[in-house]
């Protein structure tokens, strides 16, 4: 399964302390505060995931083969400010943040959708453009799997 950004890398991206705000276990009081609640950060991060992989893998099917820590900064960039979304706008913070967060998610996904309709193409860790490989059409969608 395709993964373009894990919970450590979420919240080195963004700090412990607002992956906290957005997304604890709500255990304020409890010795050591409040933790991550993973389920919710990895239930976020499967959305922005699945929102990704609708825009790009028709022309990207080789992501498929891609770890982790190779996929291309753009889209973990992009996961991370979707998901980011997600969780904050649950929690129903308003405020100047919560405004540059609808701003990236915003500009995610005009980019996600710039790639889907090939007038942005994505480069690999060394600059180099990546092979868009084959387009998968109406005809040939059931033919091939997707992760």
């Amino acid at each position: 399964m395709i993964t373009y950004l894990d919970i450590d890398g979420f919240t080195t991206r963004f700090g412990a302390d607002e992956i906290k705000q957005i997304a604890s276990d709500g255990k304020h009081n409890a010795e050591g505060g409040a933790q991550i609640d993973t389920v919710r950060v990895q239930a976020a991060l499967d959305f922005a995931r699945d929102m990704i992989n609708a825009r790009v893998l028709r022309r990207y099917l080789v992501l498929n083969e891609f770890e982790a820590s190779a996929m291309p900064a753009l889209l973990a960039g992009f996961a991370g400010d979707i998901a980011r979304y997600r969780l904050r706008n649950k929690a129903a913070q308003k405020s100047d943040a919560a405004e540059l967060v609808d701003e990236r998610y915003k500009h995610a996904l005009e980019q996600l959708d710039m790639i889907m309709n090939g007038k942005l193409d994505l480069q690999d860790a060394s600059g180099n453009p990546l092979s868009s490989g084959e387009v998968i059409t109406p005809d040939t969608a059931g033919s091939i799997h997707l992760a």
